[in-house]
């Protein structure tokens, strides 16, 4: 049986978590495992990539916050996932509150920005209050994890840095350079 793995990320726009998610999903994929996107904007300029690879994407519809948030938690408990990998801050929060009584699935939540208002806002340090409940935390940077060692030791454990791919076009690769 596959392991059930859900990307989930506010939409699939063209920003760079959005990018991230898709090059991670077609991972997964191509390693065997059964790979789904979940958003809840329907902003679809990634998407045609995902459907490409055969990676279902689904979107959780509503009409508030409060509204998401129970959708949300509705879809992955039902979703029968055995990890899922929240991206962006909103994201990474709703996930968390989500797992809330939840033993089922692995919550992995990510950092990107290594940005102080990530650490200094009431709004952002309300949502990380909630990061006990995520079972890892995987940042992009030293630098980002080092930040939240610095504001949030007691989650000491679940920090971990990998460092974004980047895709390198086939003419750099392998050619001599010509001085």
């Amino acid at each position: 049986m596959k392991r059930k793995i859900i990307l989930f990320v506010d939409n699939l726009g063209s920003g760079g978590a959005q990018r991230q998610v898709v090059n991670i999903a077609i991972l997964f994929k191509s390693s065997g495992y059964d790979v789904r996107v979940l958003v809840y904007q329907d902003i679809p300029f990634y998407k045609p990539l995902l459907e490409k690879e055969g990676i279902e994407v689904d979107c959780v519809q509503s009409d508030s916050n409060i509204s998401r948030i129970v959708r949300v938690r509705h879809y992955l408990i039902k979703s029968g996932a055995d990890a899922v990998i929240a991206f962006m801050e909103t994201p990474c929060f709703i996930a968390c509150l989500s797992k809330i009584g939840q033993k089922k699935w692995k919550l992995i939540t990510t950092e990107r920005s290594a940005n102080l208002s990530t650490f200094l806002s009431r709004r952002n340090r309300f949502f990380n209050m909630f990061e006990r409940f995520s079972d890892a935390k995987v940042g992009n940077s030293e630098n980002a994890m080092g930040m939240w060692r610095k504001y949030y030791p007691q989650y000491s454990n679940k920090y971990s840095v990998i460092y974004n791919q980047i895709t390198i076009p086939a003419e750099y690769v392998d050619k001599p350079k010509v001085y």
